[in-house]
Formats: C-alpha cells, structure tokens, sequence
C-alpha cells in the first residue's frame, strides 16, 4: 500500500498538517476560551462596582428607590444577568431580576452559601465561581462576587449571575469559526500536498523508467528539468550520468571493432601464409620471405596485446606509480642511445636542446622511459629520410617542459582531436610505412594525466609535429 514514494509524500504530509491543525484548534480554543472567561469576569467585576456606586448613592440619600431601581434593572438586562445586593448577615436587600425578586427578597443565604460565598467577599475578596449556586439556579451560571462598600467600610456583597449558555453561545460562534479555518487551511493544505508530492515523485518515477530503460540498452532516455533543486540537481546528475554511459557504449563498441579488426589482419596474413606453404601453394623455396613476414606479424600481434595491457592497468589504477626524483636530461640521453640504430637507418639529423644541464624531476622513472619512448618512437617514424629530429627541455617556473618535434608530413587540423583516442591512425591506409598497435599516444596521455601534468601537440601539414609533455620539477 505504501510503496509508492508519492502515497507515502502524500500520506505523512496529510498527518502532519492534520496533526497540526487539530492541535492548533484545541489549543487557539482553550486560549480563546480562557481570554473570553477571562474578559467576562473583568466585565462583571467592573459593573459591580458601578452596582455598588449607585447602591452608596441610594443608601446615602443621592438617588431615590424608584431610579436605583430601575437603573438596577438595567444593568440586569444589559448583561443579562441577575444581581444581588446582600448585607453582612446574608439577607437580600436587593434583587434585580423579576422572575427572582419575590421569591427571594428579604431572604437569607443557607448556611452553606455564606460560609462558601459570603464570608469570602466580606474578608474584602473578588470570587468567580461556576455552578448552580446553592441549586438556586437550574442551568449552570458565571457568579462573580464583590465586597458592597459604604464610607470604606464592608457592610455587604453584590453577586452577578450570568447563565453560561450565554457564554457558551459565544464560545460556540467562536468554535465554529476556528474549525471552519482549520478544515478550509486543511483542504487548501491538501491540495497543496498533492502538487508538491507530485513535483517531488514525478522525476523519481522518471528516472526509475529511463533506469530501466538503460539496462535495457536505451542509453538515449533523458529527465525533463523542471527544478533546480535536489531533485533538480539528481535529474542533472543522471542525464550527465545517461551521456557517460551513451559515450562509453559507443567507445566500447568502437574499441571492440578496432581490436577485432587489428586483430583479424595479422592472423588472416599469418593463416593465409601458413595454410599457402602447407598445401604447397608456397614453393618451399620461397618459405623464407613469408615466415620473416609471419614473424613480423607476431611480434606486432604482441606489442598489441601488451599494449591492450597496459592501457587497460593503466585506465583501471592497477599499476601505482613509484615517484623518485631524477634528472629528465639524463634519461633522454639513455633513451637517445637505445634508439640510434633507427636514427641512423633514417639518418636523421638529431638536434638536443637543453636550457641547463641538469633537470630534476619528480615522477615514476618507468613510466616518463615510456611516454618519452613512445614519443620518440613516433617522431623517428614519421620523420622524412634525412629529416631533423628535436628534443628540448626547459623549465621557466615550478614545471619542467619535454618538446619532441618531428619533420614529418604533419597532422592534419581534422585529425588533431582525436590522435588521442584508442587505435585513432591519421594514416587511415594503414600503411606499413606507419606500422603500429594505434595505442601509443592513448598510453602516453594516460600516463601524463596519472601524474596531473598535461601533454598537447601542435601540427600543421607538411610542416611535422611537436609534442610537449610537462613534469614536476623538483630543486
């Protein structure tokens, strides 16, 4: 039942709000309740003592009967209550409410209401009770109770009862209005949660179907943003996400026909050579050419898959780097003399351009041996016969910069930004002229970034290349 985020958005919102509506209504009612009650009994009080002003005045002389009478009565129905005037002995002296003033005029309190009421106003006390008084009254009343005061002294009390139904009324009207905000902030509150919920599940719902739809090979399922907020942000992430995954499909399949089409030439040679010397198509004579051929197909089917290795530890971060310190100069020298056999077959003019002596670095040897190696490798390759070779260092602040430059036939500002890429050959023939696994430059980028520097080229036709990798220079 509740699986789904947006019943359970919608569910916990609505106990909430309901929890606070209904909790706030009980608690404006007491408050309201208690400042009515409150106010009354301040009402009350204050005309008590106008009661009592008048009654001073007519027990002294100011007003005759009849006016303190009827001014009695006013008062009475105004408030719509009935008032007493009681001496200290609880007689009644005056009683303002026709239905009452026979029946009780010139009575006494029970014993019981003037110990209760009576003897607490005449020690000069303020009293509010509720109740029946006595079982005077059939329906329960609001009593407020002041001391009568003639020339500062006590001689009396002045009672007040006013039924509480009247109060009541009031608190009802009062009830009515706070519940009917309450039940129209709930539905207005409701609504409120069903477009909130929905803004909140609707991309989660679309991001679990575009999910679904990419483990089932749909890598072209996007999210609508509509918000800029965390749920906003995770729609953003995921479409990222979708690209990262759309890119890595495509480099997968990509890299799986370059690897079977690298693969597939050397061994349909290598088959096609072997089956020809078997059968006899191949005079036995000729075996020699063709097995040097097969050899050399070997060999490349091997730097190859070493490659393929070395990529793929080196992308994985299975192969930590050794950082030590060492001088870049010295090793480029070494690595000068490992390849001059090819220098010399091309007889390339080789020109070292080192601005001090000594370069310290700071780097895995191994690897650096490598990037400079398969650069090297490179420019030896597509230099031109008796074409100029360049290696330069220089180090105009915290780094040091390698250049290798070339007199080779260039590269193209077409093929430019994807000389990078795994098995990307400007040499689109694939010429044997240009021979190679077309994962070296992959290799040497990996290399350079796993160290934070940066490696670029720069190229124009017919105008050879120079690569430039940098390094950390250490004092």
């Amino acid at each position: 039942m509740f699986r789904s985020v947006f019943i359970r958005l919608i569910v916990t919102y609505f106990m909430i709000i309901m929890i606070t509506i209904v909790t706030l209504g009980l608690l404006l009612s007491q408050i309201f309740r208690t400042s009515y009650y409150d106010d009354k009994k301040s009402d009350l009080i204050n005309e008590a003592k106008n009661i009592n002003i008048i009654t001073e005045k007519n027990i002294l002389g100011f007003i005759d009967d009849n006016s303190y009478n009827y001014e009695l009565s006013f008062i009475a129905r105004q408030l719509k209550a009935s008032i007493w005037v009681i001496d200290r002995f609880g007689y009644f002296i005056q009683v303002a409410d026709p239905n009452q003033k026979k029946q009780w005029e010139g009575k006494q309190f029970s014993q019981d209401e003037i110990t209760q009421y009576l003897q607490q106003v005449l020690s000069g006390k303020e009293i509010a009770s509720t109740g029946s008084f006595g079982k005077r009254f059939s329906v329960p009343v609001l009593t407020i109770g002041t001391p009568l005061i003639i020339n500062q002294q006590i001689v009396g009390a002045i009672f007040i009862n006013t039924q509480l139904n009247e109060v009541n009324k009031v608190y009802a009207t009062l009830y009515e209005k706070i519940w009917i905000s309450a039940m129209i902030s709930g539905l207005i509150a409701i609504l409120l949660i069903f477009w909130i919920s929905k803004r909140i599940s609707d991309p989660l719902i679309q991001i679990n179907a575009a999910v679904t739809d990419i483990t089932k090979g749909n890598f072209e399922k996007r999210i609508r943003i509509t918000t800029h907020d965390e749920i906003g942000q995770l729609a953003i992430s995921f479409n990222i996400m979708a690209n990262e995954l759309k890119n890595l499909e495509e480099l997968r399949k990509s890299f799986v026909a370059n690897v079977s089409h690298e693969l597939r030439s050397p061994l349909t040679s290598i088959q096609g050579f072997i089956y020809g010397m078997i059968d006899g198509t191949i005079d036995e004579k000729d075996h020699m050419p063709y097995l040097k051929i097969v050899l050399d197909e070997t060999v490349r089917l091997n730097d190859l898959i070493k490659d393929l290795l070395d990529l793929a530890q080196i992308e994985s971060g299975k192969i930590p780097l050794r950082i030590s310190s060492f001088d870049i100069n010295e090793l480029i020298r070494r690595i000068l003399i490992k390849q001059e056999g090819k220098i010399i077959e091309k007889l390339l003019d080789v020109e070292v351009v080192f601005r001090e002596d000594k370069y310290m670095v700071e780097a895995d040897k191994d690897r650096i041996e490598q990037v400079v190696v398969n650069l090297l490798d490179n420019a030896i390759k597509f230099s031109e016969r008796k074409g100029k070779l360049s290696l330069m260092t220089h180090a105009p602040a915290d780094k040091v910069y390698v250049s290798i430059q070339d007199s080779g036939p260039g590269i193209s500002n077409e093929d430019l930004p994807f000389i990078w890429e795994r098995f990307y050959k400007s040499d689109k023939a694939h010429t044997s002229e240009y021979a190679g696994t077309g994962l070296g430059l992959s290799i040497t980028k990996k290399i350079i970034e796993q160290h934070n520097q940066k490696i670029f080229v720069k190229s124009q036709s017919g105008k050879g290349s120079i690569f430039t990798f940098s390094l950390k220079k250490t004092s």
